[in-house]
C-alpha cells in the first residue's frame, strides 16, 4: 500500500513539471510573438518599408 501511494506521489510530481514546463514554453511564445509584433511595426515605422497589406 505505502509503495502505491509512493509511486502515486512520483507520479503526480511529474505530471506537475510537465505542466510547469508547458506553461513555460506557451508563455516563451507568447513573448516572442509580443516582440516580433513591436519589432516588425517599429521598424516598418522607422525604415518606411511597408509590409504586405
Amino acid at each position: 500500500m505505502e509503495a502505491k501511494i509512493e509511486k502515486i506521489s512520483e507520479l503526480s510530481k511529474l505530471s506537475s513539471v510537465k505542466t510547469r514546463m508547458s506553461d513555460d514554453l506557451f508563455h516563451l511564445l507568447v513573448s516572442l510573438a509580443s516582440v516580433t509584433c513591436y519589432l516588425a511595426f517599429h521598424w516598418k515605422n522607422m525604415t518606411g518599408f511597408r509590409l504586405r497589406s
